[in-house]
This record gives structure tokens, sequence and C-alpha cells, in this order.
């Protein structure tokens, strides 16, 4: 029997973590029809952050043309591509040619680079068919735009016409954590952008989030629809063991997994972050004398801190880095600490516990009198407010909260479960019906 024919196009932004969150979604379109399915890389950031990982490894089995957009100034380059391998080649290429040409234009000053700069435009240009024409008659083509409505002023920069598109757009969090709601007063109360899409739903996780969509972006209630989180439905967790990658050395039996960041935002500075790291080597390895896996953010790929800190010559003796998704990781966790984002999320259905572990004090954006606050009168993000995860800010927080989770360890993980069904859908919703849903708008 034919399948019929479904052409989805996929904006990526922020980062990558949107791909996490409805790969599940356009896995199960691809089971159910012939997908055509176009995805677009945004920026250099989310670009750069492409790495070889399981859940790229997954998109790239499905039928995929790949976009990147490279923007410098008074150069606009769209070029496409068959798999992620390629797309990271060229894009690495053109960002070192254009690094080259800032370099020996500081040094020298002289106009001749300027001129280069234009001949090596034209060169990147020659023989290249795509432009944002070319795109505009493929969004022409499309029945449905996938992307995160947080971001839709990046989108309407580089395709202004993505409005006028006769589509249904599809709306979904790049994360999990619901970092907006940690800062949900001053944003609701000073913002408003009256969304230019129409036709569009946003798919949320949790209630609290419907009263931030309807008066940052000005949605109708109907516009806004609840779904428990895709990429947490056991199938599709059981279906990331297939994509096991090893690289975690076999000794490393009951390890502590830290989820890192790159230390490059105001809430995770790197200041923070390197006081954090040593906190971690004193506690776990020094005293504790327990094994780390390390968890990194794509943006975080080439950080060496942990080498500094931790030793370079301890690599895979007592610590190690990991590609694996964080789904193959929970079995042989003992607990998690995180600087931060979903990853507690993701290991409370696996039955690990979490402590969220970062100083959000002196931080106006998270210290102020709307701040969500710990019982120590911490200022926490929202994730930490639910309690899903432990919070902790100073060193000795953090040994309470190590001491109490590896003590009671199967009551937390009950309590912390519960905590989920209160703030999330139960995941047992199959994600066929999710996707019939969507495609049924």
């Amino acid at each position: 029997m034919n399948k019929s024919k479904k052409d989805i196009t996929l904006i990526v932004a922020p980062n990558i973590g949107l791909i996490d969150n409805l790969l599940p979604i356009l896995y199960e379109i691809n089971n159910l029809y012939e997908l055509n399915l176009n995805v677009i890389f945004l920026n250099k950031k989310i670009t750069l952050s492409l790495k070889k990982n399981t859940f790229l490894e997954i998109l790239d089995s499905i039928n995929c043309n790949y976009f990147i957009t490279f923007n410098e100034k008074d150069f606009f380059y769209i070029d496409e591509f068959k798999n992620i391998e390629n797309v990271i080649s060229r894009y690495y290429k053109l960002i070192f040619l254009f690094n080259m040409i800032k370099i020996f234009k500081k040094i020298f000053k002289l106009n001749i680079f300027n001129n280069f700069n234009n001949v090596l435009i034209k060169l990147i240009n020659k023989n290249n068919p795509i432009s944002k024409k070319f795109i505009y008659e493929e969004f022409k083509k499309t029945e449905f735009i996938f992307f995160d409505i947080g971001e839709q002023d990046v989108c309407l920069n580089i395709f202004p016409f993505l409005k006028k598109i006769n589509c249904k757009y599809v709306s979904i969090n790049n994360g999990i954590a619901m970092h907006h709601l940690s800062l949900n007063k001053m944003i609701v109360n000073n913002t408003k952008e009256q969304s230019p899409f129409k036709n569009i739903v946003h798919y949320i996780f949790n209630d609290k989030e419907i009263n931030y969509y309807k008066k940052k972006f000005n949605l109708k209630e109907n516009q806004i629809k609840k779904i428990n989180i895709p990429r947490h439905n056991k199938k599709w967790i059981n279906f990331f063991k297939n994509y096991y990658i090893n690289d975690i050395p076999k000794s490393f039996n009951n390890y502590v997994i830290i989820g890192s960041k790159p230390g490059t935002n105001i809430a995770f500075s790197k200041k923070n972050k390197i006081i954090c790291i040593k906190i971690l080597k004193k506690i776990l390895i020094d005293e504790l004398n327990l094994n780390i896996v390390i968890k990194k953010h794509p943006k975080e790929l080439n950080d060496v801190l942990y080498e500094k800190i931790f030793g370079k010559s301890n690599y895979n003796k007592n610590w190690t880095v990991t590609n694996n998704h964080i789904f193959n990781l929970g079995n042989k966790a003992k607990f998690c600490i995180s600087f931060g984002g979903s990853l507690p999320i993701d290991l409370i259905n696996l039955d690990v516990l979490s402590i969220e572990f970062r100083d959000l004090n002196g931080i106006l954006e998270y210290d102020n009198e709307n701040s969500l606050r710990d019982n120590n009168d911490n200022p926490i993000s929202y994730l930490g407010f639910t309690n899903i995860v432990e919070t902790a800010s100073k060193e000795h927080e953090l040994r309470e909260k190590i001491e109490y989770i590896i003590k009671n360890k199967e009551f937390a993980i009950k309590s912390k479960k519960n905590l989920y069904l209160k703030c999330y859908l139960n995941p047992v919703t199959d994600n066929s019906d999710i996707a019939k849903e969507i495609l049924t708008l």
C-alpha cells in the first residue's frame, strides 16, 4: 500500500534541543506517511553545536534535506545537504575563510582585503542555486512548518516571507525545563509580542505555560494545546538502546552524571562554572571516590575546564565525557548534578535523582522581588521550584542534598515521580497518536 505524502519544514532555533523534542513525532510521521522533511539550521551557533550524536543519527534516517544559513555583514549564504556530516564540514570551511579575512583586515588594515572579501563571496556563491527565492518556493510546497514561537523574530528576520506561506504552523518549546517561567512575572509584565502567524498551534507541557503564551504572544486559548513530553514515552526511551555509544569505561559503575553547561550566560557564568567544578572535584572525587560521567552541552564540546580541574591524566580513570544520549546513561547512574536545564526531567523517568547546582544570588534577572526561592531564600529556577529536582547554591547545601538522596533514594524517587505527574502529563500516550493529532489540525 502506497503511503500518502507529507511535506514538512523544521526550522531549528535557538538550538538543536528543538530536534530532541520533535524527533519522536517526526519519526512517527515518517512511519505513517512518505515524509519529505526540510530541516533549516538558522544560525552559526546552532551549526557549530552539530556533532555526531544519537538523535541526529536518527534524524538522518528520515528522508531529509538540510539547509544551513550563514550570516555575515553584507553576505547571506544558504546551502543544501543530504546528511549532517556534510553540513558540518561546509560550515567549518566557511567560518575558517571568514575568520582568516577578519584577522588579515585587523593586522594590515588595507582596503585590498575588502575587495578580496567581495571576490570570495562571489566565488562561494558561484554555481550555488540556493537562494532566498529558492527557499521561498520550497516553503510554498510545505503543509506544516515546525518551529519554536519564541524564535519567531529570528525566523522572520531571515525569512520575512514566512508569515505569507499558506500552511499550518506548529510550535513546540525548544526545551522542557520551562526556563521562561523562571522569569515569568518580569517578562509577562513588560512585553507583548503579537504573533504574525494566524494559523498556528503551540504545544505546551505544563498548564502554567498557558498564561505566559497568551500574554506574551497574544495567542487564543484554542491555539494552545497540552501534550505529554514525546521523548519520555517508554517506547521511545527504549528505542535509544539501539544507539548506545561505547565510550564509557567498563569500570565505571554507579557513576555520577554531570549535566554540564557552557558557562556563557547570566544564569551560569564561566566564573560560577569554575567554582562549581572545583567543588564537585573536592566532594565527588577526592572525598567520596566516585566516578564521573560528563554529559556536555553541544556548545561546550571544546571546553577544557574539566581537563584543567579534574586532571587530564585522570581521564577515563575517575572521570570521562560521553556522547551518549541521556537515555543511555540512566542504568548505571548513582545520581546527577546539573548546572541547569532539562536533564533532571529526563532522568527522573529513569529512576535517577538530580541536584541543580548553581548560584543565582546577585543576578538581577533571577534575584529580585518576584524571584522563585528555596527554603534557604536562594533564588532558583522554575524547575527547582517544582521540587522535581533538588537544588543547591552553596557547597554545604550540595553536601546535604547528596547525603539526602543517597540515604533516601527509593522514597525520593517515588516522591519526585509524583511531582512530575503534577507538572507534566503521564507520557503514556503513543507518539503516533500525537503525530496524527498534529496532522489533523
